[in-house]
């Protein structure tokens, strides 16, 4: 199936301003990867079961543990 030279020039721009465009929105976002994790640890006779929510973007990485505690780092 042979490509024009066209089709692949349009096809080339059209994915190129697409990482451009992706690129640009992950640099100005804050936060655009959410998520969350359950972890269990045994302590003694019982299972404790502790839920990790994690925001995590380009320049920053944000937690919350238990009881909205937030402890972000840059």
């Amino acid at each position: 199936m042979p490509f024009s030279a066209r089709g692949l020039m349009v096809t080339s721009a059209a994915v190129g301003a697409i990482a451009v465009a992706t690129l640009a929105l992950s640099v100005a976002t804050d936060a655009w990867l959410f998520t969350k994790e359950t972890m269990e640890k045994i302590q003694g006779n019982e299972t404790v079961i502790k839920v990790v929510e994690v925001h995590m973007g380009l320049w920053k990485v944000c937690g919350v543990h238990g009881n909205d505690q937030h402890c972000c780092f840059k």
